[in-house]
């Protein structure tokens, strides 16, 4: 088992830190790419931060998200994203917020 830095897959480039969409329950769920690894039988798989969505803000057009504390980690293989999109995260004042592209 070994860790990458990055990977592209499909043309979008996943690193350290990258915001990915993890699943929908009542809203979107998120989590940032803590560590990209890559196990002997070369099956790739992301550790994410989970985030916690607190709702989305019509006035700034993203999602109102925090962290758990302490710290949630989930495991899921990039094929498993409902959207394979990269997000940004901006620190806003009280707020962390993911914007939608």
């Amino acid at each position: 088992m070994y860790s990458l830095k990055w990977i592209e897959i499909s043309g979008t480039r996943y690193s350290h830190d990258s915001v990915v969409v993890t699943g929908t329950d009542l809203v979107s769920n998120f989590g940032i790419i803590d560590e990209i690894i890559v196990d002997e039988l070369m099956c790739l798989y992301f550790v994410l931060e989970d985030l916690q969505t607190l709702g989305f803000s019509s006035h700034y057009h993203s999602f109102e998200v925090t962290y758990h504390t302490p710290k949630m980690y989930l495991i899921c293989k990039p094929s498993d994203s409902l959207d394979h999109a990269v997000l940004s995260l901006y620190h806003l004042i009280a707020l962390f917020l993911l914007c939608l592209q």
